[in-house]
């Protein structure tokens, strides 16, 4: 691809990445409209698949202990509580758990052991999303100290909202289906240039490449999915409509970050074996530095992988300004955006002679 060409394409994504694109906001709205206009001036037909879906969204967060009342957020989807407990590091039932932001993970273990009320800390202003009977409150980590083993009382009351959501979905080729995906949406009061805004751009210069220089043997569908940071809402309503001759799913999250990785495994277990090395190989030689790694986070492949079709997870290894609102156009890293799409144009060529 032209330089010319990614910079404008570059230009266009701007528009996006400078606002958040939380479901139903005047940013998801736009960025729908610059999806769409892109692909009208192309001549690609295009659908959109609209979905209704819920959830809690906090409107009132209390935290008090003998120290006073402190700053917290709450995630999107907790449950309405009113808790009092000690805070534990390691928690048992009814108190209430202490957790970094490097372990959320720990979250459904924890959850195992009965505990439904988390604190989690973070250098950083964090949103989060939570399902099944939860509550979790993000606070600075200045706060660890002041909490740990102490005594508080927490309350939390929601609102039950209705998001009206919608993917956005078109192809180019013939034959058996190869996906490609990135999620959209952000949480409220995140840009999310890196995550997702980077990724979208991918799916903007491959289509423009393949549009100029389609020679391989399958059909790319690109699937832009709404909903992501909710539960992956967005690719479950995809996949529930059904997936016919679909072989493979390739989910691209967070590559405008420092850290490029081939996510072999995710909490949903591990992806294909055949893909990740195939990937590799073309990763080295674009001059793309990607390790392998596994990942805590929940993909919009995952409906796909349960599914049974292969699935290849691409992104970030490790990016700890994710769903902060400090994910901002500037810290994406231009260059390794190009050499992911140098990479996975590379790959789509050698998948057709696999």
């Amino acid at each position: 691809m032209r330089v010319s060409s990614f910079e404008r394409l570059r230009n266009i994504a701007e528009v996006f990445l400078k606002e958040d694109r939380f479901p139903t906001s005047s940013g998801a709205k736009r960025i729908k409209n610059v999806v769409k206009g892109f692909l009208r001036e192309k001549g690609v037909p295009f659908r959109e698949e609209i979905f209704q879906t819920e959830v809690n969204v906090p409107k009132k967060v209390e935290v008090r202990g003998s120290f006073g009342t402190i700053t917290a957020d709450a995630f999107l989807g907790s449950s309405p509580c009113k808790h009092a407990g000690y805070v534990k590091e390691e928690p048992v039932k009814g108190d209430i758990a202490l957790v970094s932001w490097e372990n959320l993970h720990r979250l459904e273990n924890l959850t195992e052991k009965g505990v439904r009320t988390f604190f989690v800390t973070s250098p950083f202003p964090l949103k989060g999303y939570v399902e099944e009977d939860l509550s979790v409150f993000s606070l600075g980590e200045e706060y660890v100290a002041l909490l740990k083993d102490s005594y508080v009382e927490v309350r939390l009351e929601v609102k039950r909202e209705k998001l009206l959501c919608s993917n956005l979905v078109w192809e180019i080729g013939r034959g058996p289906i190869v996906y490609v995906v990135a999620h959209m949406d952000t949480f409220p009061g995140v840009h999310g240039a890196v995550d997702n805004g980077s990724s979208v751009l991918l799916l903007f210069l491959l289509t423009e490449e393949l549009l100029e220089n389609y020679n391989i043997p399958f059909k790319v569908r690109f699937l832009l999915t709404d909903a992501h940071e909710i539960g992956l809402k967005g690719a479950l309503f995809h996949t529930s409509q059904g997936l016919k001759n679909a072989f493979y799913c390739i989910n691209l999250d967070c590559v405008g970050w420092k850290d490029p990785a081939i996510l072999y495994k995710d909490p949903a277990g591990y992806n294909s074996e055949e893909l990740t090395e195939l990937f590799f190989l073309c990763a080295r030689d674009v001059g793309l530095e990607a390790r392998l790694s596994s990942s805590h986070v929940m993909g919009d492949h995952v409906p796909f992988k349960e599914m049974g079709v292969k699935t290849l997870f691409l992104g970030a290894g490790s990016f700890p300004l994710r769903h902060t609102p400090f994910d901002i156009y500037d810290i994406v890293d231009w260059h390794l955006v190009r050499l992911w799409y140098d990479a996975l144009l590379l790959f789509l060529k050698r998948l057709g002679r696999w």
